[in-house]
């Protein structure tokens, strides 16, 4: 679920791109993914339902941003 969160957050922000440009879908960029870890990351619909109905939505991003500030 950490790496499905960081994706649909970079899916969200628009920052990933085709090699043509163009703005993959959210499917898209999970099928990717993973491919390039060689894992089962699940179904984007419902990676993205499971993220949206947390109460904690940002939880492993907020985890990465503490550790960030925390650097020295």
């Amino acid at each position: 679920m950490d790496l499905a969160e960081l994706l649909l957050a970079l899916n969200h922000t628009r920052v990933l791109r085709t090699p043509d440009g163009l703005i993959p879908t959210f499917t898209d960029i999970i099928a990717i993914f993973g491919r390039f870890f060689n894992m089962n990351i699940g179904e984007a619909a419902n990676l993205s339902r499971r993220i949206r109905e947390r109460d904690e939505k940002s939880k492993f991003l907020d985890t990465l941003t503490k550790t960030i500030n925390g650097l020295s």
